[in-house]
């Protein structure tokens, strides 16, 4: 999908929160994508640190009702993002997560 104009990011629903991912927070984000199917390592290398902060990435955690439960993925290119790896673990899903975690990649890229 293609936005050229971005509407502004619609409100969460009650107890969904989104997060950037920090170093103090990125083995949150490890959890969630292991509790969602990733084995260990490949959590581990797909969001490694010199991944995560890169200054044209931004890695999101998403919480519902006080618990890591999703994520996103924003990347830049030059003048473009893209959004990637919105998911959300199972028993959190159809509740507002993906939609929220990708909403806070859409507003980095807008950034």
């Amino acid at each position: 999908m293609v936005l050229h104009a971005v509407p502004e990011t619609p409100a969460r629903p009650p107890g969904v929160t989104v997060v950037p991912v920090t170093p103090e927070n990125l083995a949150v984000q490890h959890a969630v994508r292991i509790a969602s199917g990733m084995t260990p390592e490949l959590a581990r290398r797909m969001y490694s640190p010199s991944f995560a902060f890169d200054p044209d990435v931004r890695v999101f955690t998403a919480w519902l009702d006080g618990e890591p439960v999703g994520g996103s993925i924003a990347i830049g290119t030059g003048d473009v993002a893209g959004v990637y790896a919105v998911g959300t673990i199972a028993t959190a899903r159809r509740r507002g997560v993906g939609t929220a975690a990708s909403w806070a990649a859409v507003a980095a890229g807008r950034a």
